[in-house]
């Protein structure tokens, strides 16, 4: 992912990287084609029979499959509760019934959910000259689809509704925070009622409602990893707004040297990746992001080091003309002084 740049400092960056392998739900990113024609398996990193044999890698949409409960984050009004156990795990704090893979049984672990408002990301996904593996891929079919389809529109007005809630308490603390302040500059200073509580005009800031996308996962169960040479981007903040900051990833295909390179499994999951490892979805985001920085800084240096003559030859052109008046103005001087 970073060879193609000639940098040996983003080359020694990524390969001190350790690329995990992620469990995704993979889809087949392609406008050209209408909806009946997109891929929907449920797989680890490997392949889909493509039609375009010829080219290096296929551009797909991702979105993480976790190993645990939605993680709570109250500032978007997520609670642990948004999530959907996929079969053969059966376990939810409402009882939701499972989406399950099919053919039954192909799908080896048990303790997967699919992430309400999770984001998704755009990969290369690397091609092979042998094809990729199909035999054993799980899916989700019709029922499944429209099975999530109806929980994310479930969770999508109590997202709403709960970060509305937590904003109104922010909002509530903030205020009296600041009175308080204000009492306490009054009491010193001798300036009678204080202007946060008697008629100061406090007015809450504006709410901006978050749009998140809700909709079926139409994709892949698949485990992805990173290149293994030059890939990785690990920001270690584990928070969920980091995961709204990855949106590059499904940038235009005119910048594609940002969009994840990985390798793909489809068939026997378990033979590359054991539930006990199964990483959670804010690691991937943090490892994509970090080899975009690397790509960005790679980028900078070499612009960088293009401009950098380019300015060296104008202050040199700018000292030889400044030196050529300073020597005429002194033949001047001494011919008028002759």
């Amino acid at each position: 992912m970073v060879a193609a740049l000639d940098d040996s400092e983003a080359l020694r960056q990524a390969e001190a990287m350790k690329p995990k392998l992620y469990l995704v739900y993979l889809q087949w990113v392609c406008s050209a084609l209408p909806p009946p024609y997109e891929k929907q398996i449920l797989i680890p990193s490997e392949e889909l029979a493509l039609p375009f044999p010829e080219q290096p890698w296929y551009r797909f949409e991702i979105e993480p499959i976790a190993a645990s409960l939605r993680q709570e984050d109250k500032a978007r009004g997520i609670s642990v509760d948004m999530c959907i156990p996929i079969f053969p795990n059966t376990s939810h704090p409402n009882g939701r019934e499972p989406v399950k893979p099919q053919p039954e049984g192909l799908f080896p672990y048990d303790n997967c959910y699919h992430w309400f408002a999770a984001k998704t990301v755009d990969v290369r996904i690397r091609a092979r000259p042998e094809g990729f593996n199909e035999t054993n891929a799980a899916s989700l079919d019709v029922r499944s689809e429209m099975q999530i389809m109806h929980y994310w529109n479930e969770d999508g007005p109590r997202l709403r509704t709960n970060k509305q809630n937590s904003e109104t308490e922010s909002d509530t603390m903030a205020l009296v925070t600041r009175s308080s302040r204000e009492v306490d500059v009054a009491s010193t200073t001798g300036y009678g009622t204080p202007m946060g509580i008697g008629g100061a005009d406090v007015s809450k800031p504006h709410h901006r409602e978050q749009q998140d996308t809700v909709g079926p996962g139409d994709t892949e169960l698949v485990s992805a990893s990173s290149e293994v040479a030059p890939i990785q981007d690990n920001q270690s903040a584990h928070s969920l707004d980091d995961i709204d900051a990855i949106d590059i990833f499904s940038g235009p295909n005119e910048d594609t040297d940002l969009v994840p390179l990985v390798d793909l499994w489809i068939s026997e999951l378990s033979d590359y990746l054991k539930q006990e490892d199964i990483p959670s979805p804010l690691e991937m985001f943090d490892e994509f992001n970090e080899i975009a920085q690397v790509v960005r800084q790679a980028r900078i240096r070499s612009y960088a080091a293009l401009t950098a003559p380019a300015l060296d030859m104008s202050n040199a052109d700018t000292h030889s003309v400044s030196d050529d008046i300073v020597i005429e103005k002194r033949r001047l001087s001494e011919h008028i002084s002759h």
